[in-house]
């Protein structure tokens, strides 16, 4: 019973936090926490034109909290990020096959 106690509890430790790295337009890197990413678009034409996220965005990044980031990636290298990272993530957590 003690080795099955000790096997949930670690797996209740090893949580599924799991980040992709992505770029701001001037280079810098920005660390996202996948489970607080609400959605991703494309720029919008009217967004480009008036610079709303200023040059070299492709993407925007709508976070839980509502706030939204432009990104220098393409959105589906995003997408392609976060699902890498969520079959890593699943990966760990999952019970080794005996």
């Amino acid at each position: 019973m003690r080795q099955r106690h000790d096997d949930v509890f670690a797996k209740l430790i090893i949580t599924s936090v799991a980040f992709i790295l992505v770029h701001t337009p001037n280079g810098a890197g920005v660390g996202l926490q996948i489970d607080e990413i609400s959605s991703i678009r494309e720029i919008t034409e009217q967004e480009y034109k008036e610079k709303a996220y200023g040059d070299g965005v492709h993407c925007v990044i709508i976070m839980t909290n509502g706030k939204s980031i432009g990104i220098a990636e393409e959105c589906q290298e995003v997408g392609d990020r976060i699902t890498d990272a969520e079959r890593k993530a699943k990966h760990i957590v999952e019970e080794p096959k005996a």
